[in-house]
């Protein structure tokens, strides 16, 4: 009896130390998500815990993607979070390092084909790889070509610039210097990765329509005539600029973009950029669950389900531009009412339910920060643009797939641009 007793007691010992523990080893979630977002998701947390006592959470708010991805491949195991809010794009990498688990079937069995069917197809399939879903598909960002219509009303333009040369003809009439209006918007001021999306798009446009952009898309020639472009539009010509994508009447920008320059210039447009294959035009955040020793695993992903179910995420998406990869979300009367106020967003909505997630190449990541980092040399540095082009060039041969080799640069369509593109030399070729 006093045996069964001493047990009785160790266990109910054990026990509470457990909870304890439990108590002591919070739920820590790491992002990087714009700051009406992050106020909200702060707000969603509290709630969280005010339902659930015996859940703590953290939540830490990084500067910028780059940092959050940097921190989960070097930080040390005993400091990583339960959770993180990341780039579709690092998921493999993230995988191969063993930093991020998958979507544990167990625990949401029977939500997943409820969440898949609530999910837009392209950023479900984003998440999923190896025959697994890695991670949960949150909110997206892609682009698309804007413009001032009431700008275009009185230059005559009817419709958006649909090729190289349309872009051209209408920046250099919609161009005043001495007001600092300038036609076309490059927006040489965000990180080399965002500016990597805008260069694969224009790459895009050096080629036919039917053009997709693979690994062999990656060349000399192609990124010679695309750089050569951007430069001589901010530098040759002085028809673009790349500080205040306000006074631009044409840009290439995300609904966050979009909603900047809408506060001063209400008639803005949305159109697609020209061409079926809009190559990297989404950028997808997703909640993973990060591969640690956790006591609390569990709660881990339950708190994870929460973030994704229509009430939370309704209330993240009324207060962000971001869309939400939930269609119930962005069909619902409340986010139709958000809508009203910004009808291009439309615009983007189809995009992402249409659009490719990211171009097929391997190492993307190291791609798209090897290419941008080059671009915003030429274009802010003035540096020459040959120079800068094989470095790139260069880069991209040293973290590309090893048996593909982009060829080198050869300097043949320097100056290319000098002269007014004809309508009927789309390309420059």
């Amino acid at each position: 009896m006093v045996k069964r007793l001493r047990f009785l007691i160790l266990f109910f010992i054990v026990v509470l130390l457990c909870q304890r523990a439990a108590l002591a080893n919070p739920i820590v979630f790491w992002h990087a998500l714009p700051d009406s977002q992050a106020s909200v998701i702060d707000e969603l947390a509290a709630q969280y815990m005010e339902k659930n006592p015996s859940i703590t959470i953290e939540i830490k708010k990084f500067a910028n993607m780059e940092e959050l991805h940097s921190a989960l491949l070097t930080s040390d195991p005993a400091v990583l979070p339960d959770i993180a809010a990341i780039d579709s794009s690092w998921q493999e990498e993230l995988k191969d390092a063993s930093k991020i688990v998958p979507v544990e079937d167990s625990l949401l069995k029977s939500v997943k084909v409820a969440l898949k069917m609530d999910t837009y197809p392209p950023l479900w399939k984003a998440a999923c790889f190896d025959d697994a879903l890695w991670t949960m598909p949150y909110f997206a960002y892609n682009y698309a070509l804007v413009y001032d219509a009431d700008a275009f009303a009185e230059e005559g333009l009817k419709t958006p610039p649909s090729d190289w040369s349309q872009l051209y003809e209408y920046s250099k009439k919609l161009t005043d210097s001495e007001k600092g209006i300038y036609g076309f918007f490059i927006p040489a001021e965000k990180s080399a990765k965002d500016f990597a999306y805008f260069y694969m798009m224009f790459l895009c446009q050096a080629e036919d329509p039917e053009y997709t952009l693979q690994k062999e898309g990656i060349d000399g020639k192609n990124a010679e005539l695309s750089l050569f472009y951007l430069y001589d539009l901010l530098h040759t010509h002085k028809i673009a600029q790349a500080e205040d994508v306000t006074k631009s009447p044409i840009f290439i920008g995300s609904p966050e973009d979009f909603i900047q320059a809408s506060a001063t210039r209400p008639n803005l447009k949305v159109a697609r950029w020209s061409g079926k294959n809009s190559v990297g035009n989404i950028v997808l955040t997703t909640l993973a669950m990060v591969n640690k020793t956790s006591l609390d695993r569990e709660n881990s992903w339950f708190f994870i389900y929460y973030l994704t179910e229509f009430p939370q995420l309704q209330k993240l998406a009324l207060a962000s531009p971001a869309l939400p990869a939930n269609k119930q979300v962005t069909l619902s009367p409340n986010y139709f009412q958000f809508l009203e106020k910004y009808p291009g967003i439309r615009t983007f909505l189809t995009l992402m339910g249409k659009g490719s997630v990211k171009p097929s190449m391997d190492n993307y990541e190291s791609v798209l920060k090897a290419l941008g980092s080059s671009l915003l040399d030429g274009l802010n540095n003035k540096k020459p643009i040959k120079s800068a082009v094989l470095e790139s060039m260069e880069t991209v041969n040293s973290v590309v797939n090893p048996e593909v080799e982009p060829s080198q640069p050869t300097g043949e369509n320097l100056n290319v641009y000098d002269k007014e593109p004809s309508k009927s030399d789309k390309t420059g070729k």
